[in-house]
Formats: C-alpha cells, structure tokens, sequence
C-alpha cells in the first residue's frame, strides 16, 4: 500500500488532490472509498480530478476519518501533519479489520491486546513504537 507523506512545508493546492491523498492513505480504491462515502466511483473520480466539488454529505464523512479538516479544506498542512495522518490512518485500518470479525475473533484479539499491554509501561511514556 502507498501511503501519503505530507510535509509541513508543502501545500497541496487543489481539494481533488486532497481528496485524493486521503483515499490512499486509507488503502481504498475509488470503488471503496466511494462506497465509504456512499456515492458513486465516478464521483470519487470527478472530485479528485477537481471536476466536480464534494457534497456537504462528503465533507462531514470525510472530516470523521480522522484527517486535519484545516488541511483538507485549505491545502495547508499543520505541524505534523504527516505523523497526524500516518498514526491516524493505522488506527483506521486496525478498526476496518476488527468491524469485519465475529464475537470469537474479537474476544481473542482483546486477550491478546491484553496481554499485549500488560507488558508495556504505557503509564510511563515510554516510545515503544521502535519496538513494533
């Protein structure tokens, strides 16, 4: 999967591009992303290619995915938007996964979660990132 790297000191300019950027930072296809959004590929195709603008609809679905909505709307990143994104964007396929499994492979990636994090200080602050 390609993900979208975002530097504070770029600016994309078009809100297709954006839109653009955040449908592969998610890993979807415009067929998915469309059905996410509950509209048509020829639409996801038309906004990113800055035919046609995105629905109000759109733009509240896409602000709860969890994207800087000043970046999205203004093309301006934020400091750190990158890393923003980029954790954010984990966490959002993590939960696409866990929506697809039933109550068993739930329970047992809760006891591994568990267990997971008993081993963590995760009180501490400790960056235990580079250890994934």
């Amino acid at each position: 999967m390609i993900m979208a790297k975002i530097t504070p000191a770029e600016k994309v300019e078009t809100l297709g591009t954006r839109i653009k950027i955040i449908r592969e930072s998610l890993g979807l296809n415009q067929k998915e992303f469309a059905k996410k959004l509950n509209t048509y590929q020829v639409k996801i195709s038309d906004m990113e290619r800055d035919v046609s603008q995105p629905t109000l609809e759109i733009l509240k679905k896409i602000s709860t995915m969890g994207f800087d909505m000043n970046w999205f709307l203004s093309g301006s990143p934020t400091a750190n938007i990158s890393n923003y994104i980029g954790k954010n964007i984990e966490i959002i396929k993590i939960l696409t996964v866990l929506e697809k499994l039933d109550s068993k492979q739930l329970k047992f990636i809760s006891n591994f979660l568990d267990l997971y994090t008993s081993t963590l200080d995760l009180e501490g602050g400790n960056d235990n990132e580079q250890n994934i």
